[in-house]
């Protein structure tokens, strides 16, 4: 339904909208199927099947087409039975089916226009005290190492004593876990990261287990890498920068796509360095970390990260003269950067000034000695 109002335009403006006007776009068939659909059974000989509207029924739903089949769900739709409801009924009873039997069912919603599509599968067997398939199952990546699993209960779930959860790994793994209260959630850990997982769950009581529910497939997140670059050139070029080359040794797949390395470097204090001893000192200098008891600890890390599209290469620059620094690298993925290499040292080259300066301090301490 949209509302329609029209106003002129010239060039002083825009006049006054005249009053509005309603109108309806015309029906289409539906463009999403019934969601939800569920079915238990009620006897050996009859199911009962739920569903709820179409999301998108793109006009008034006038009914709906319940197909169910205990042949191979792969057989052609118009070899299946069906049997209709009106639009205002979303519940269901089948009856005169072959008992001991697996029913797959698939529910359509109609309209004026035609028909919607089918409907996601719900799958059923014809034993009384069997549970129904569990709903809704979805997934949520936690981590590199774990997924959170959530479901909706079958149809009177009153029987209801656990759950089987069904996985595989697109490694080729294969587990099954068996859930002994009846919980509608559940944390599987455990798993290899960067990988694809199909999960499916089926309700269980005191009768047996009911049929799975349809797959749902999630992938892990991937590891921070488990490697650490190897630095294989670092050396001074100039007296305030340094040139650094790394390579990456070849990752477990697992650990995911380069996408980033983090370069931290940090001048290094001799055991027998104090403030009077140094020449040059600037803000850097000056960034040290303290201990609780305020005593001078080891410097602050500075640190660039550089894009791995990028030649694994660098140049570190705004260093202090004739310095001794000790750098570090390391990679990192989408999820975080990994452990950085064993720091190694360079002194960036002397400057002009400091050695005037050298010389000047040195001048001093002769006169004073004479």
């Amino acid at each position: 339904l949209y509302e329609i109002t029209v106003s002129s335009v010239n060039v002083i403006g825009r006049g006054t909208a005249s009053l509005p006007k309603e109108v309806q776009t015309d029906e289409t068939a539906p463009n999403s199927p019934p969601q939800k659909v569920q079915a238990r059974a009620l006897s050996r000989n009859s199911i009962l099947v739920r569903w709820e509207p179409p999301k998108k029924p793109n006009g008034q739903i006038t009914g709906y087409i319940i197909h169910y089949t205990n042949l191979e769900p792969t057989t052609p739709y118009n070899l299946w039975r069906t049997q209709e409801t009106k639009s205002d009924e979303l519940i269901a009873t089948i009856a005169n089916l072959e008992s001991e039997s697996i029913y797959y069912i698939h529910v359509q919603a109609r309209n004026a226009k035609g028909l919607s599509p089918m409907s996601s599968r719900a799958t059923v067997f014809t034993r009384q005290g069997i549970p129904g398939q569990p709903a809704g199952l979805t997934a949520k990546v936690l981590d590199s190492h774990r997924i959170q699993l959530t479901w909706d209960k079958p149809l009177h779930s009153y029987n209801i004593i656990g759950y089987s959860i069904h996985f595989n790994a697109s490694t080729g793994s294969t587990r099954e876990l068996t859930l002994t209260i009846p919980v509608e959630k559940h944390i599987i850990d455990g798993l290899i990261p960067d990988t694809f997982y199909s999960f499916r769950v089926a309700a269980r009581s005191a009768r047996g287990t009911g049929a799975f529910c349809t797959d749902i497939t999630v992938k892990t997140h991937p590891n921070v890498p488990t490697i650490s670059p190897k630095i294989i050139v670092l050396r001074a070029l100039s007296s305030q920068s340094l040139f650094i080359r790394w390579k990456m040794p070849l990752l477990d797949y697992r650990s995911g796509k380069i996408r980033s390395y983090l370069i931290r470097w940090r001048p290094v204090l001799a055991k027998n360095e104090t403030d009077q001893h140094k020449i040059w000192q600037s803000d850097e200098d000056d960034e040290e970390l303290l201990s609780g008891k305020g005593e001078k600890k080891e410097k602050r890390w500075l640190e660039m990260i550089q894009d791995a599209s990028l030649d694994n290469s660098a140049i570190i620059r705004g260093l202090n003269p004739y310095t001794i620094y000790e750098v570090s690298v390391a990679a990192g993925t989408e999820m975080g950067y990994g452990i950085g290499s064993e720091p190694e040292q360079v002194q960036t080259e002397e400057d002009g000034w400091y050695c005037v300066i050298c010389m000047h301090a040195f001048d001093n301490l002769k006169s004073l000695i004479i």
